[in-house]
């Protein structure tokens, strides 16, 4: 009787076992279905290309400016199908203005689905933010890390402005520190990946960045690190980021 019992509890549990098994892979789409995201950045100005060196731009504030410089990362994307599951990236990527090859980056792997909504984030998360050996666009060689304090710089613009006397003045904003780590979410149009390439654009707009919600005058703010003391331009930086990224979907 024992021998027979124990017979029993064996198979249930290999058939248990095979239950839970099916169940996992058959919540992942076959690997023949997974489709791409090509994603190409784009930095504008109400949709028109922005352009380094030119000093022609005006912030909300009121001040005339150029940038040389514009440098930030993009991180952890992750994409919501319609019935509210998710696909999540682990990625950082380095947008560079004066790098092309850098305003475009593929999102690979994606199972098949109809997709209506993403989000990620502007910065690195708080555990990558606290490392030192981290390979690919947060390798130390991209100039984006503080030599005197441990940590990202998430977004480098650098440049100058005309302030109110009329001369130019130099504009350095080094965003950083895990206070500073801005997430956008938004809908977008609806898109089946089903073992295709999506094109999307990724538009950030420099002057909403400079302010739309809290503008940030240069005559008070041109030249900041992040450092502690330096919370009211941070915070308003972040409250300016989401509404800067637009998205727009490509046949």
């Amino acid at each position: 009787m024992k021998k027979h019992f124990l017979l029993f509890a064996f198979f249930t549990l290999l058939i248990i076992g095979c239950k839970k098994e099916e169940q996992a892979i058959s919540t992942v789409a076959p690997s023949a279905l997974r489709g791409q995201i090509s994603i190409s950045a784009k930095n504008v100005i109400e949709n028109v290309p922005f352009q380094l060196g030119q000093m022609v731009y005006t912030n909300n504030a009121g001040n005339q400016y150029r940038l040389d410089v514009l440098k930030y990362y993009l991180s952890n994307f992750e994409i919501f199908n319609e019935t509210g599951g998710s696909h999540k990236f682990g990625n950082y990527e380095l947008i560079d203005e004066s790098k092309n090859e850098s305003k475009k980056f593929i999102l690979d792997s994606i199972p098949a689905g109809t997709y209506n909504k993403i989000k990620f984030y502007v910065g690195v998360d708080s555990i990558t933010n606290q490392t030192l050996n981290n390979p690919g666009d947060l390798d130390l060689s991209k100039g984006m890390f503080w030599t005197w304090s441990t940590g990202y710089i998430f977004l480098k613009a650098e440049g100058a402005f005309i302030d109110t006397e009329a001369t130019q003045k130099p504009l350095v904003f080094h965003l950083g520190s895990n206070a500073a780590l801005a997430e956008v979410e938004m809908q977008i149009p609806s898109f089946t990946i089903n073992k295709n390439i999506q094109k999307m654009n990724i538009l950030l707009d420099v002057n909403t960045l400079f302010g739309l919600n809290k503008p940030i005058n240069f005559n008070t703010y041109n030249v900041q690190q992040s450092f502690p003391n330096e919370g009211t331009w941070i915070q308003a930086m972040k409250e300016n980021l989401p509404p800067a990224f637009s998205i727009i979907l490509e046949d």
